[in-house]
């Protein structure tokens, strides 16, 4: 019998798939769209082989793109809002651990799995998975997706057999099937000036500078009505587009609410040369789903050399063996690794010396000289189970790599089983950071399948450049644009995770056998994050003396750049004041240092920075400043005494980290020269100049010169006649030539002498007299002394006409030293003594009038998920800046939000907009500037359960179910075609039958017989999917088999044999409830007991010899009696005519 069910099971399931094809799908609101559009449906084809299932799909406007699942489980590219369906064709979904050779997986990874699920089932969009997929129970993709069979609140998901796909494709083909509107949900973007963008792929050649722009212009179609449902509109610029991009690289952002039609641009920085990839995405941010589309492209950039400082260790050879160095120019082709755009600066160490380096650094200070020093190590590059690192050294590594997250290459064999403890101590240490797993296959072993070429997995940086190796085509296929040439490699010892979002493989070995897409078991290069693992270099340490082939040569090259770019960076620190190799003179008792602090990656914006004194190698204490955080991009200017009043070298050392550790240091060395001088120079800024010598560009700011005359006691007057009571300081001229872009703001002062101009900087001669003194006794001391003491005072008024850093170091002073009053002309002109004035640097900055902004990490939110708010304020010279914050609903009630100075959290336990306001008052400004910023709160989706099915004049309890959970919502049901209220209906509290109702959960009442009543629920503006309903007549009641036998104490439950017929079926649960059970006859002394435990648990229990008649009934709407009768019998197994 139950074999029966099962069969009948299956038809109905596929009865149920046929239905769901055909199930009407709610019509698409209208869309607006100024110039006629045709939707190109984009499909992913995921399956075993890599050959497709959909040949014969060929309809106008369907792109598909076919790839193999091992393919599919390796790429890394952007996923979300790529296409419109998946589908998963056959294959075996079984994961086997992998032979090292043939086909090792053909299971998708819970990775993408999670992927799939988030960016296509959970917005509606279809997947499509043969059930031939669906056989393993063990399997991920059972696991992931089988739950989806009986799902009624995901239509969109559909399993087929080859029957049902073969009707699907017929009717997308005829364009009649309901597929369609579900493949056509999201916006799609169109840039119209595409062709303007130079594009790398197009062009490898065409260089974008510095303060270019990249201006879009674009289309946004398939889009709702703008005003009352906006598009959002994201750029993003990111090194690498096979890594994810980051809201830290948004650029520039729009919205779309009154034309489809909009512009966006972004001006390019003063960068580092390279690659800059670009992602225009626009999303339907106000709609739980979030659809999106999105163009990308990448264009070549020149501006600053990168200069990457490497070390590589490399094992201890004999004389007559070749070295594994990079600086060999038969390992590497010097060209490669010094360009106008990059230059690797390479350090190469034998092993032994790296062990012992590190032992004295870290006995000396604690440290492993590496941090700071380089940023980037290479391990391995040859053909060995590699030489001993020793702990201390290892350790140094993996902090380098696992605490500051810079960058390091493993190349050949870096990770190798072999049978030496040092092979093996090798593997200890890095497998765990290069992402490699168990099982351990030893397939590489002497190399037993060897390869001679290798094939391209993903799309970026790697592929790119500096050499163009491979580029993506329209099929989503990585093509070879220079063919491959390596030395001999084999298959790796371990597996690489695949798991892990953050490996990209890059290249596969192929050959004998191989399955040459399948990355986790035959990868030649991939990355982790700042980790590049590579078979490259296996050439090195064998008997051969063939050359380095060079396109490994040039995979390399760019395996340095990616691991570069893809790293953790330390700080980069320019310093102002002072210079190197700068002469101090003791008599300036200040010493100003002045530099800025800036990180190349976007996310590491508070730095942490530090400056130390040293001379002759010993750091001077009382002095210098503890570490300070900073901001990136910031000018630390700070003025300390002179440490080495009696002169001496002194070296200044300034640090910089970000917070993973990343360090980095500036030395510069300065000479402080014992001079004395009888004029004491000094000058101010006005105090529009902020204490780190920033002021707004175009704003106008003072300096002020001070020359003051110091007492010059009588010994110390020199050449000077002993007898005379007067002395002079005669002649004296002050020169300077003031910085280029800095303007004259008003009038230059009296006798001021000017020559040239702004552009070129102007050259200032002011003469500034005479000083006269008088032998007098001062405290016992015979001392000429000023007869004012008072200084010369002058000033210039100035402005910045470019904002950038202003560096003031050639002002300066000469006169005619202390001599008798009577010599009219003392000396020739080289007897006159120059004194220079501190040098000091002004930084122009961009005027930030009182501006504040308020910006969040997300505009939509579902209940109770956190929001990260940011206020931005800006004003150069305010000082003690306060925050306040505070939230209210659409009502304008007052809702709960936490702030701490400029951030704030905020989250909402129902849906609705919410506005959020942040107030700022300083020090300097009492009157208060404000932002406001305005928050959706709605829900991922709406869905309806539980029960399906309904009898005649019996009702069922629905239940509106929420993603995430939102029990304050107000849910409104209704029937979706109203017509239907004569088959089913809403209950009410007096049980009447209505087509709408209130609440979380409700009674659905059926009336008479229908095939489909379909019901909505809708709240917070999201309607759910239709959940269709069947009212069935109320059954008849069946027994089957209708009899049985027990012995005494044995019990039975009946309620297993019973089911309904016509309709057959298992008996639903609102029957049961109705369901009256008895013992038929009026005896007293049964030969069973019945006890009724629940709906489903009927038990019958044998206590004498005999035969009962079991009764079951209830009674229909109609008052009809519905009826089925058990027949037991009970014997005694203790007597002759029972035993066996």
């Amino acid at each position: 019998m139950k074999l029966t069910k099962s069969r009948i099971f299956l038809l109905l399931s596929g009865l149920a798939l046929l239905g769901l094809l055909a199930m009407p799908v709610k019509s698409l609101v209208q869309k607006v769209n100024a110039d006629p559009f045709v939707y190109t449906i984009r499909v992913l084809e995921v399956t075993g082989s890599g050959e497709s299932d959909l040949k014969s799909l060929t309809a106008d406007n369907v792109h598909v793109d076919t790839i193999s699942m091992n393919r599919f489980v390796s790429l890394r590219d952007d996923f979300d809002g790529k296409y419109d369906a998946v589908y998963i064709g056959e294959g075996t979904s079984a994961q086997n651990g992998g032979s090292g050779k043939s086909d090792d997986l053909n299971d998708i990874t819970s990775l993408k799995a999670k992927e799939i699920t988030e960016y296509y089932i959970n917005k509606g969009l279809p997947v499509i998975l043969d059930t031939g997929y669906l056989e393993s129970p063990t399997s991920i993709l059972y696991t992931s997706f089988n739950k989806y069979r009986t799902d009624p609140a995901r239509p969109n998901v559909r399993f087929v057999g080859d029957s049902e796909l073969s009707a699907l494709i017929t009717s997308m083909n005829s364009g009649t099937s309901n597929l369609i509107p579900l493949l056509k949900q999201r916006p799609r973007l169109t840039i119209t000036n595409k062709s303007d963008i130079t594009d790398y792929n197009q062009n490898q050649d065409y260089l974008y500078h510095p303060g270019d722009t990249l201006d879009f212009r674009f289309n946004a179609a398939n889009v709702e009505d703008l005003k009352t449902h906006p598009i959002g509109v994201k750029l993003y610029i990111s090194p690498d587009k096979s890594v994810p991009v980051k809201e830290s690289q948004v650029v520039a952002v729009t919205t779309l609410d009154q034309s489809p039609n909009g512009e966006i641009a972004y001006k390019l920085p003063d960068a580092a040369s390279g690659l800059l990839y670009w992602k225009l995405e626009i999303t339907d941010h106000l709609s739980a789903t979030k659809l999106k589309d999105y163009d990308s492209g990448v264009i070549r950039f020149r501006g600053k050399q990168k200069v990457v400082n490497i070390l590589q260790v490399v094992p201890s050879v004999g004389n007559s063996e070749r070295s594994s160095s990079l600086l060999d120019p038969e390992n590497m082709n010097q060209s490669y690794l010094d360009t106008e755009d990059y230059k690797y600066n390479i350090t190469v160490k034998q092993d032994s010396d790296f062990n012992n380096e590190i032992a004295a650094r870290y006995e000396r200070d604690g440290t492993y000289g590496l941090n700071g020093v380089y940023d980037m190590l290479i391990l391995g590059f040859r053909n060995t189970g590699n030489t001993a690192l020793t702990d201390q050294a290892a350790q140094a590594v993996l902090q380098y790599a696992r605490d500051t997250k810079q960058s390091v290459i493993l190349a050949s064999d870096a990770v190798y089983h072999g049978n030496s403890p040092a092979a093996r101590a090798w593997e200890q240490y890095f497998m765990d950071i290069a992402g490699q797993i168990d099982p351990q296959k030893n397939s590489d072993m002497n190399a037993p399948y060897a390869a001679k070429s290798v094939k391209p997995v993903n799309d970026g940086l790697l592929a790119h450049y500096p050499f163009y190796l491979s580029t993506l085509n329209d099929h989503n296929q990585q093509t070879d644009i220079i063919t491959p040439d390596i030395s001999t490699a084999h298959n790796p010892s371990y597996p690489v995770d695949l798991e892990d979002p953050s490996i990209i493989p890059w290249y596969n070995v192929i050959g004998s056998n191989r399955d040459s897409e399948d990355s986790a078991n035959h990868y030649y290069t991939y990355s982790r994050g700042n980790i590049t693992y590579s078979a490259t270099g296996h050439i090195l340490g064998t008997p051969s003396n063939s050359h380095f082939p060079d396109w490994e040569q040039k995979l390399f090259v760019n395996m340095m750049y990616k691991g570069y770019a893809g790293s953790n960076h330390r700080p980069e620190i320019t310093v102002h004041l002072p210079q190197q190799n700068d002469t101090v003179p003791t008599y300036q008792n200040a010493i100003t240092v002045d530099y800025k602090v800036e990180d190349p990656d976007p996310e590491d914006q508070e730095l942490y920075t530090t400056v130390r004194f040293k001379s002759n190698g010993e750091y001077l204490t009382g002095t210098g400043m503890p570490e300070t955080q900073v901001l990136s991009g910031k000018t630390v200017h700070e003025t300390f005494a002179n440490p080495l009043p009696d002169g001496g070298p002194l070296t200044i050392e300034i640090t910089a980290r970000d917070k993973q550790g990343a360090l980095a240091v500036a030395n510069v060395n300065i000479t402080v020269l014992k001079a004395s001088a009888n004029l004491e120079l000094t000058r101010t800024l006005s105090s529009n100049v902020n204490a780190n010598g920033e002021v707004a560009k175009d704003e106008a700011f003072s300096i002020t010169y001070s020359v003051k005359p110091k007492p010059v006691p009588l010994a110390q007057a020199g050449n000077a006649n002993p007898s005379a009571d007067a002395l002079t300081i005669s002649d004296i001229q002050f020169s300077e030539t003031l910085p280029a872009s800095l303007e004259r703001n008003g009038v230059w002062p009296e006798g001021l002498r000017v020559t040239g101009d702004a552009s070129s900087g102007y050259t200032l001669i002011k003469s500034l007299g005479s000083i006269t003194y008088t032998l007098k006794t001062v405290d016992g001391v015979k001392t000429y002394v000023p007869d004012s003491p008072a200084p010369i005072v002058f000033s210039i008024d100035v402005r910045a006409a470019v904002a950038k850093a202003y560096h003031f170091d050639t002002s300066e002073v000469s006169f005619v030293d202390i001599h008798p009053v009577s010599v009219a002309s003392p000396s020739p002109l080289s007897s006159r003594t120059t004194l220079s004035f501190p040098k000091m640097t002004v930084i122009a900055v961009e005027r930030n009038t009182r501006t504040l902004s308020l910006t969040a990490d997300k505009d939509k939110a579902v209940v109770n998920e956190s929001v990260t708010l940011t206020a931005a304020y800006s004003h150069s010279n305010d000082t003690g800046v306060r925050y306040t914050w505070s939230a209210v609903d659409n009502t304008g009630e007052s809702v709960p939000i936490t702030g701490i100075q400029g951030s704030a959290g905020f989250s909402a336990d129902k849906t609705g907009k919410y506005t959020i306001t942040v107030s700022v008052t300083s020090d300097q400004s009492n009157e208060a500037i404000t932002a406001t910023k305005e928050i959706t709160v709605g829900l991922n989706s709406l869905t309806i359960g539980y029960l399906s099915t309904v009898f005649v004049d019996n009702t069922i309890t629905l239940t509106a179910i929420p993603d995430p959970d939102a029990d304050k919502e107000q849910y409104e049901w209704h029937l979706a075609n109203e017509a239907d209220i004569s088959y089913g209906g809403f209950t009410d509290d007096q049980g009447d039958i209505k087509g709408d109702a209130t609440g979380n959960t409700v009674q659905f009442k059926g009336i008479k017989p229908s095939a489909s009543v379909q019901v909505v629920v809708t709240a917070a503006g999201i309607t759910s999917p239709p959940f269709t309903i069947k009212v069935l007549s109320e059954p008849n009641l069946e027994f089957s088999p209708d009899y049985g036998e027990i012995s005494i104490k044995q019990s039975l439950n009946l309620y297993s044999f019973l089911h309904t017929i016509d309709p057959y079926g298992d008996i639903p649960s609102s029957l049961a409830e109705k369901l009256v059970w008895r013992i038929e006859g009026s005896h007293e002394a049964p030969a069973v007991t019945l006890q009724v435990a629940n709906k489903s648990t009927v038990t019958i229990t044998g206590i004498r010899e005999g035969a009962e008649r079991i009764k079951v009934s209830y009674s229909k709407g109609t008052g009809e009696a519905v009826t089925a009768y058990y027949t037991i019998k009970v014997i005694d197994p203790t007597k002759a005519d029972h035993r066996y």
